[in-house]
This record gives C-alpha cells, sequence and structure tokens, in this order.
C-alpha cells in the first residue's frame, strides 16, 4: 500500500509560525514520524516498569498505557498552550471528524507499530509479543490511514482538517 502525501493546507492567517507548526504536526508523514521514537521506546519501557524478563501481558500493559497517555496528553496541552481561537477551532473541528473516522487513532497506531518494529531491529533483542503488536499496529494502522484517506477526499482541499 502506498501512501500518498497531500500538501498540508495553508493555515488562517491569523496564526502565528508556532501555531502553524502545530497544525501541520498532525499531517502526513509528520503524523506518523513523530510517534515512531514513542513507538521505538515502549519495548523499554516495558522493561523499566516490570523488569528485564517482562512478559508479553507486561508488553501490552506498557503498550496500553502509551495509548492512554497518548490520549490525555495532547488535552492537557490543549488547554494549557496559549493558542489563538482558529488554532483552537482547528483542533476542535479535527477532533470531531477524528471521532467520526477514527483517523487519528490509525495515524497513533501506524507510527507507534514502526517504531515498535524498528526497537528489534535496532536493538538486536526480539520479543514475541513486541514482534506481534507491531505487526497488527502497522498492519491495522496502514489500512485505517489508507481508509481516511478515501473519506478525506470528500472534505473541500481549502479546509484547514485534512
Amino acid at each position: 500500500m502506498t501512501m500518498t502525501t497531500t500538501p498540508a493546507p495553508e493555515p488562517p492567517p491569523a496564526v502565528s509560525g508556532w501555531e502553524s507548526a502545530l497544525l501541520r504536526a498532525e499531517h502526513l508523514p509528520w503524523a506518523v514520524l513523530y510517534r515512531v521514537p514513542i513507538g521505538y521506546a515502549v519495548l523499554p519501557l516495558s522493561a523499566i516498569a516490570f523488569g528485564p524478563a517482562v512478559t508479553g501481558a507486561g508488553i501490552v500493559a506498557s503498550f496500553l498505557a502509551v495509548l492512554v497517555a497518548l490520549r490525555i496528553g495532547p488535552g492537557v496541552l490543549r488547554r494549557g498552550l496559549p493558542c489563538s481561537k482558529p488554532v483552537k477551532a482547528i483542533w476542535a473541528e479535527r477532533r470531531v471528524l477524528a471521532r467520526r473516522y477514527d483517523s487519528y487513532q490509525w495515524r497513533k497506531m501506524l507510527g507507534l507499530g514502526l517504531g515498535l518494529a524498528l526497537q528489534p531491529v535496532l536493538s538486536g533483542e526480539v520479543r514475541p509479543a513486541g514482534v506481534v503488536l507491531a505487526a497488527i499496529s502497522v498492519i491495522g494502522g496502514a489500512a485505517g490511514v489508507g481508509l481516511w484517506h478515501r473519506h478525506a477526499a470528500a472534505i473541500p482541499k481549502s479546509s484547514p482538517l485534512v
């Protein structure tokens, strides 16, 4: 499956440079790429939390904890960052769209899965639970991103949401 990237739409003129960067972070490929290091860290975090002989259940628990943190963390940041009203409005619209198509979750899974897949390649330590989790995340995430692109085609190209 090939993923085509479309240029991110221009943010509204009232948006500052750093706000523009925040908005563009959720466009492919960045929406996936910045999550790869987080996925890479799941297995080492599992070993820290459960010891070096961590079981598959411990790896899954760590993965789920990371998913929860990735759900809560952005909400806390959205409330804490001093962003303009146009940026907050775009984020709110994106959350509505993400709930409808679950697109955010798929990009998250793809990025985390790629990071999980890189971990044994770069460390040389293969944990079967990590490999299975990586495969499920990459396959499911890639399929979900593909479906999202099909739905996104119906959204006007001038929209800051896609």
